[in-house]
């Protein structure tokens, strides 16, 4: 069944794109059993669908915030030597802001 893009450029093969959708996991089933569960259902999914998901943990596994950072700023706070950058933290207040103009 072949279906007309929108642009009429080229046809799309549905049936291919499905059959090659298919061949990228595959699935091995034997029949249900009486009571309607199959049993032994494996899945095989691609080395790439494995290595995003390696990397999806990893990113889970990382922190959001550097906790020995904020440690150290509060503990320069609490001295009363914390000296911040005032015109290092304008810069990148403005180039933030610029960038956010820039989406809009």
């Amino acid at each position: 069944m072949a279906i007309q893009s929108i642009n009429a450029n080229a046809p799309i093969n549905a049936t291919a794109t499905a059959k090659a959708a298919t061949n990228k996991v595959n699935v091995e089933s034997k029949e249900p059993s009486p009571g309607g569960v199959a049993e032994d259902d494996t899945v095989s999914l691609t080395s790439t669908a494995q290595d995003l998901k390696k990397a999806e943990n990893v990113i889970a596994a990382t922190p959001v915030v550097n906790d020995k950072k904020v440690a150290d700023i509060k503990a320069a706070l609490q001295a009363g030597t914390y000296q911040p950058d005032f015109e290092r933290t304008a810069g990148k207040m403005l180039d933030f802001e610029a960038k956010l103009s820039k989406t809009t």
